[in-house]
């Protein structure tokens, strides 16, 4: 049995005579991985001990480093042993000290930089909500619009359509239905989120009797005349929104090519168009579209494909919308930039609490550096000087 000795210990609640076997195992990131076992790192001591240890208590081993519990598994068996094996790693080093210069500010600075600030100038209030706003805005509607979500969803439906498609005969199975209808569902709902939350958002902006708000409905009308998957797909959303799905129905051939040999496949996804215009909600435009031919099928990817094609010009007029006021933002925060030698950062000593003693020191902090490439290299008429 290996002594060593420890920290005084947290007792979990314990204060009888049971003695515990304890295991202390190996956990250090720079072990000797070819010593572990399936139960983990090799064990460096045994002992026994009447509490049991807890995360974070102190161990020093024989060897005379010290390292701390990170992890426990206990084990207790009626009328028989108790049992813990404790799981060490290396002490946390001391962490290296940054010196912050505040430049004497009363509240906002500029710093260049994130990880180890330079002090560049004092930050006014207004001129701190100003950059700050600059930068809210550039992310909601130039490097995260909402949008990107419908791209996303575009981006699981292809990749889900492909992996059944392409999968061999022997892997075909019904549980592959499940997951287009996972990956359709889900673009159908983000199509009319972006849509709904852009219109919104226009009308918060700009108001309902907007330029811009007429514009982008404008630009959604031309998109819904000119594409029939566009129009189908505007009703789809309502009754998969409110009512339910069309019937799917997932097929696969295979036909030898005598020719050449090899062997074509054709993976079919598809609904008949009168699971659409019985929806007492069907637009009539749809009803009036189809009612000539209600069995017709329509194949989910290529409805998927014109739909998105159309709705590009819709997503255009979005980013239109909002370039001058995205334009606006990036001139000033070039500014910025360039002050910062490339990377600002704001930061300010974080006002003490109204009531309560402060606990350390706290900072408050506003990171530019995500949006570098979009200050830097968005073009803009004329530059900034």
């Amino acid at each position: 049995m290996c002594s060593f000795s420890c920290a005084p210990s947290t007792v979990k609640g314990w204060s009888g005579t049971h003695m515990i076997e304890i295991t202390v195992r190996d956990g250090r990131a720079g072990r000797d991985r070819s010593k572990d076992s399936a139960e983990g790192g090799a064990i460096l001591a045994t002992l026994q001990r009447d509490r049991p240890y807890d995360i974070g208590d102190v161990i020093r081993l024989t060897d005379g480093n010290a390292v701390v519990v990170i992890g426990e598994n206990e084990e207790i068996q009626s009328g028989a042993s108790w049992k813990q094996i404790v799981f060490v790693g290396e002490l946390d080093k001391p962490r290296p000290q940054v010196r912050i210069d505040l430049g004497a500010c009363p509240g906002w600075t500029l710093q260049s930089g994130v990880a180890t600030p330079t002090f560049v100038r004092c930050i006014g209030d207004d001129e701190a909500e100003q950059i700050t706003a600059a930068a809210n805005f550039c992310r909601k509607y130039a490097t995260m619009p909402t949008h990107r979500l419908l791209n996303s969803s575009f981006r699981i439906w292809k990749q889900t359509f492909d992996r059944v498609a392409n999968a061999k005969s022997r892997e075909w199975q019904p549980a592959f239905l499940e997951d287009l209808l996972g990956a359709f569902v889900g673009w159908v709902l983000i199509w009319r989120l972006v849509l709904d939350q852009a219109e919104h958002d226009l009308s918060s902006r700009f108001g309902d009797d907007s330029d811009q708000l007429a514009k982008f409905r404008l630009v959604r009308k031309l998109a819904y005349d000119a594409s029939r998957g566009y129009r189908v797909v505007e009703a789809l959303r309502n009754l998969v929104q409110h009512r339910g799905v069309p019937s799917l129905q997932l097929s696969r051939a295979e036909q030898l090519n005598r020719a050449t040999g090899q062997v074509t496949t054709k993976v079919s996804y598809k609904f008949t168009v009168s699971d659409l215009i019985t929806d007492p909600k069907c637009p009539a435009t749809i009803k009036n579209e189809f009612r000539g031919n209600p069995e017709m099928e329509l194949e989910v990817p290529d409805l998927i494909d014109d739909a998105m094609a159309a709705l590009n010009p819709v997503l255009l007029e979005l980013t239109r919308i909002s370039t001058p006021e995205l334009i606006g933002h990036i001139r000033m925060l070039r500014g910025i930039f360039v002050e910062a030698s490339g990377t600002p950062t704001l930061l300010r000593l974080k006002p003490p609490p109204a009531s309560g003693s402060p606990v350390g020191v706290n900072f408050d902090m506003v990171a530019l550096a995500d949006l570098q490439f979009l200050v830097q290299n968005l073009p803009i008429p004329e530059a900034i000087t």
